[in-house]
């Protein structure tokens, strides 16, 4: 099932343009990773194992994979032609589950509204598929992050040992549950 179409309006009437991701953006969604990764983890995460673990996960080759599977969903937010945000769901078909695997702000871009804009689109992808959560992992250490999403409708349903290098952090799952009309039992 494809995802529904997007229409996004940023906070403060600023228009956020958001589209579904291609290859073309492979380059701009490694960077807004990686500045988000080092502006939100460096106090708690070596920068040498965040880079191995980018390195590993958010390859070209592996973002190429996940663009390529009918399973997973990206989509870019832009501002005046300038890509400042990315996020992507995952849906699996055998549990019904849909998480949202990225969301990413570049540092100066946040509190604007772009990841709340993406979020509401992670939402639509869950409802696309019937699925009446959607699903995250954020680091617990993550503060400003796992404050926001429980804002934003989140509730932790468990934790986890989560390992970047070297380093193991404890990952919180979280889970929002969707008002999904006309279905039964959210699938």
């Amino acid at each position: 099932m494809s995802p529904p179409p997007i229409d996004a309006r940023g906070a403060h009437a600023d228009l956020l343009q958001v589209r579904r991701w291609v290859f073309d953006d492979i380059a701009a969604i490694r960077r807004i990773t990686l500045e988000a990764w080092l502006d939100a983890y460096r106090g708690f995460i070596p920068e040498e194992d965040l880079r191995d673990y980018f390195g590993r996960h958010f390859s070209v080759e592996a973002l190429e994979r996940a663009m390529a599977s009918p399973d997973v969903h990206g989509f870019m937010g832009e501002h005046a032609g300038r890509a400042l945000a990315w996020m992507r769901t995952h849906w699996d078909p055998g549990t019904g589950r849909c998480s949202m695997t990225s969301l990413y702000v570049l540092p100066d871009s946040q509190r604007r509204g772009a990841g709340a804009r993406l979020l509401e689109v992670a939402e639509r992808c869950a409802r696309s598929h019937r699925s009446g959560e959607l699903w995250l992992g954020v680091m617990e250490q993550n503060r400003p992050a796992l404050e926001w999403y429980l804002r934003h409708g989140f509730a932790v349903r468990g934790t986890e040992p989560f390992t970047m290098g070297k380093t193991t952090v404890t990952l919180c799952l979280c889970a929002k549950q969707l008002e999904n009309k006309g279905t039964a039992n959210g699938r």
